[in-house]
């Protein structure tokens, strides 16, 4: 059975978010690992549209969300991995404890939705920092994204809304902007030989 009112506009969000990142991942051929990274987006925005967009009995409703969250975590683990090859390990380590915590808190019936907020706004934050340390030439297209995801972020941890879009509609819409912004950038630094992609994707290769 389909759901309905807000969770079949989050699930509608959901799925806009997997037909942008089915796009990317079909267009983008200059980097592997940022197809690999839309892969994994794409899987997570799917389960979520099903997770809102059919009725499913509790059982079935708790696998997704552990499926979810283990599947989030390889993504956040990707991203930071992109811009912290020299800290891989920690990253992983840190994503491995994380995604644990979260798995005990819904295991035990807690609102995890705290620390799966804290834990991105974590990834855009460091992100964003490696970014501009990197003094990388003024890669607008992805620092736009990034700063769009961090008032994302701001908006489920405040849980604001506009008429019927209550904060996971809008933090949807603005994920799939961003994931715009990214595509954007790696074709804009790829075509250009510059930016912050290019020179992260020079290191991973040598």
């Amino acid at each position: 059975m389909i759901t309905s009112g807000i969770e079949l506009l989050t699930a509608l969000t959901d799925a806009l978010i997997f037909v942008v990142c089915l796009y990317c991942y079909l267009r983008i051929t200059e980097n592997k690992l940022w197809k690999f990274f839309f892969l994994l987006m794409g899987i997570c925005s799917f389960l979520g549209t099903v997770a809102h967009g059919i009725v499913l009995s509790s059982k079935m409703m708790d696998l997704i969300w552990v499926v979810m969250v283990l599947f989030f975590s390889v993504t956040a683990n990707t991203l930071l991995g992109i811009f912290m090859k020299s800290k891989a390990v920690t990253v992983t380590v840190l994503s491995l404890l994380v995604s644990v915590l979260l798995l005990i808190q819904m295991i035990l019936e807690m609102d995890y939705l705290f620390t799966f907020t804290i834990y991105a706004l974590i990834i855009v934050l460091v992100s964003f920092y490696y970014i501009i340390k990197g003094l990388y030439k003024s890669d607008k297209w992805l620092i736009i994204g990034f700063v769009i995801q961090f008032i994302g972020g701001v908006v489920v941890f405040s849980k604001a809304s506009i008429y019927t879009f209550n904060h996971n509609c809008i933090y949807h819409t603005l994920l799939a902007i961003t994931l715009l912004c990214f595509y954007k950038s790696i074709k804009v630094c790829y075509n250009n030989n510059w930016g912050v992609l290019w020179i992260i994707t020079k290191r991973l290769m040598s």
